[in-house]
């Protein structure tokens, strides 16, 4: 064909085109070419064209995806009734171990999988009206049935629980509306200005007048208990990638706020029926402040068996380790007058080695499967908002029951036993790991200084003292980390998901030796008549002259034992031993009764993950829709240029870098070309 015959068939071409516009144009695929009818659309029916084309690569695209999930759940109910028929058990490319039949209410009569259809809109719709996010029976999907959860009477033990709690606080427990409180030991609250012993969980000598209000001084320590407790705890352990919900609704198998919620309760009453003997349990909002320590406690240990404890384990480890708890506490507090101001001890080393002997008397770590013991990227961001919470408000823990000046200043150690131990932590990770900072370490070590600090932080042990402290303790922390937590299960079998030894334990033990040293350095040079308050033990005899002297100058002070300090240091020595002794033979011993048929054993397979007790969607289809929403709020967003001279290409080509991020259908099909 001549030259002249191509030109004159082009200019027959746009006429054609122009006398029919909405005739569909041609674009490649390969190419960002435009035929040139297409610059005769109007912008009306350019945007009519490029919805159309749009919405049928957004149909392709979702239609695409859904196919493929929906094949591989076919694929799995397929291998499960393969393996129902020969009773067995079988493991998906993920690690997960598919249940038989014996665990599934439905297994034997599998439903057939509903082809979902898309719609005019771009919607997921069921073909049979059912909903679209139908799960899988297995675990990883969130299946809404599985064995244990199935089995489980939880909701009935709950719910005999709380009544049974009911019934006895309406027996025991009143109002503390008196001038005084009736407590038959030094374990009351104390009344005016100064008091008698140290902080959570301290013993506190009786006075003769009540504080006109005490919520006015102890609310905001209380609140910021709170949040340290339920949330900060709760969401510290929803770093495992697919326990998150477990691990923030109960802090650990859905329940911080379950399991905080019945500690607290429960520790009112045996601490009442332990400290008070037969007089009614006087409530005030020091015994909530105590209350929220027990709950502590009891976190702290769930974080050791956390993902690898059916709900009622945990039920039964909660009401056992409150009482254990507060008896080791009545021992060192009150028999032996160990001092205790920030809980290092009491709370601390005993909530860690009660969790660890928990762990390996219910089961050693070659019985948990640790496919999931993983954290995510989000996960991790989760727990670092945690720490964040956990470190501004571990001051309001340690002072929480101080006052005046004790208070000033165990606010003062605490934060710069913080600091110490939050530089150590990223210098000492980056030391043990080829100068890179490892997220867990950091975590957890930037919180080993309020524990380290913690049984000494009313004490004067200077400000680079307190800094000392908490740099020992950070090192400690990622010491543990890196090398005795995998010695421990190595050798000892012991699992601990959270690295709650590393956290709790090891600066729990450093605060004890601190304890000890500066027990046996403390003298009345130093702190004047106010040794004697915060060591009651080494006050005179009653009936001394000095006694006489002393409560002259400081009415608060009451007889003691005229212990020396070499004397008080090995009481804080051995109360530490009666402390590791108590926590790990009563934690084994609690683990050995975990391990009943009617707590109903977690299976292997079933190890850290949501889905078990959880009502959970697919996760294929959740992550379909997720990519189906991300589609269509980038099409909502997008505007046409109205003066565009060729708007196609932003759209359809992608020029300008503002088309969606929808792929290529897989067939690549093209559009027709105009042709004449």
């Amino acid at each position: 064909m001549s030259d002249s015959n191509k030109s004159s068939g082009s200019d027959d071409e746009d006429d054609a085109a122009a006398s029919n516009p909405h005739v569909e144009p041609s674009i490649s695929g390969d190419s960002p070419k435009i035929h040139r009818a297409t610059l005769n659309l109007t912008t009306a029916e350019a945007q009519k064209f490029i919805s159309e084309q749009l919405q049928r690569h957004v149909e392709v695209t979702i239609t695409t995806a859904l196919e493929k999930a929906l094949s591989q759940m076919e694929s799995r109910r397929t291998l499960q009734r393969e393996e129902v028929s020969a009773g067995g058990v079988t493991s998906d490319k993920h690690g997960d171990t598919i249940q038989n039949a014996r665990c599934s209410r439905s297994h034997s009569t599998p439903a057939p999988v509903k082809r979902p259809q898309i719609s005019s809109t771009g919607t997921v719709e069921s073909s049979s009206g059912g909903s679209d996010d139908e799960g899988t029976d297995d675990q990883e999907g969130g299946g809404k049935s599985s064995c244990p959860s199935a089995k489980e009477p939880i909701a009935l033990v709950l719910l005999s629980a709380q009544i049974s709690l009911i019934v006895m606080f309406g027996f025991l427990v009143k109002y503390d509306e008196g001038e005084e409180h009736h407590y038959g030991n030094n374990e009351t609250t104390t009344t005016t200005t100064t008091e008698t012993t140290t902080g959570p969980p301290s013993t506190f000598k009786q006075n003769s007048t009540r504080m006109p209000n005490m919520v006015s001084q102890y609310y905001q320590q209380y609140q910021d208990i709170q949040v340290m407790v339920f949330l900060g705890i709760g969401v510290l352990m929803a770093f495992i990638r697919k326990y998150g919900y477990s691990a923030i609704a109960k802090y650990f198998k859905g329940f911080t706020m379950l399991a905080g919620a019945l500690a607290v309760q429960w520790s009112i009453l045996v601490r009442g029926l332990i400290f008070n003997g037969p007089n009614p349990i006087p409530l005030n909002i020091v015994s909530l402040i105590y209350g929220d320590f027990a709950a502590a406690v009891v976190l702290i240990s769930y974080g050791v068996v956390i993902g690898v404890a059916s709900p009622l384990q945990l039920v039964f480890m909660t009401f056992a380790e409150i009482l254990f708890y507060i008896v080791n506490k009545y021992i060192g507090a009150m028999i032996f007058q160990a001092v205790d101001t920030g809980g290092s001890i009491f709370v601390h080393v005993f909530a860690a080695y009660f969790g660890l002997g928990v762990s390996r008397g219910m089961r050693s770590v070659a019985d948990i499967n640790t496919t999931h013991l993983e954290p995510s990227y989000n996960s991790n961001i989760f727990c670092l908002v945690a720490v964040v919470f956990l470190w501004l408000f571990w001051p309001s823990f340690n002072s929480a029951l101080s006052t005046g000046m004790d208070q000033d200043r165990v606010v003062i150690n605490t934060m710069l036993s913080l600091f110490g131990s939050c530089v150590t932590a990223f210098a000492t990770s980056a030391l043990f790991n080829g100068n890179k900072f490892v997220l867990a370490h950091v975590q957890n070590a930037s919180l080993a200084g309020g524990v380290a600090v913690g049984a000494v932080v009313d004490l004067m042990i200077l400000p680079c003292g307190a800094l000392t402290i908490g740099v020992l303790g950070g090192f400690l922390c990622v010491f543990g980390c890196q090398f005795i937590s995998p010695l421990l299960s190595r050798k000892l079998g012991l699992h601990d998901s959270c690295g709650v030894h590393n956290l709790h334990g090891l600066p729990g033990v450093l605060a004890a030796l601190a304890s000890v040293l500066l027990a046996a350095l403390a003298s009345e040079c130093d702190y004047g008549p106010n040794l004697y308050l915060r060591y009651p033990a080494r006050a005179p005899l009653a009936m001394s002259p000095r006694l006489a002297e002393l409560q002259a100058l400081s009415p608060n002070i009451a007889a003691g034992v005229n212990r020396t300090g070499m004397g008080q240091a090995m009481v804080q020595l051995t109360v530490l031993g009666i402390t590791l002794g108590v926590s790990i033979v009563a934690g084994a011993f609690t683990g050995l009764l975990m391990r009943l048929p009617i707590f109903r054993k977690m299976p292997r397979s079933q190890c850290f993950l949501d889905g078990v007790y959880f009502e959970m969607e697919p996760e294929e289809v959740t992550l379909v829709k997720r990519e189906k929403k991300t589609i269509d709020q980038k099409l909502s967003n997008k505007v046409i240029p109205k003066n565009s001279i060729n708007p196609v290409p932003a759209f359809v080509n992608g020029r300008d870098g503002t088309t969606t991020n929808a792929s290529p259908p897989p067939d690549r099909r093209k559009f027709k070309k105009y042709e004449l």
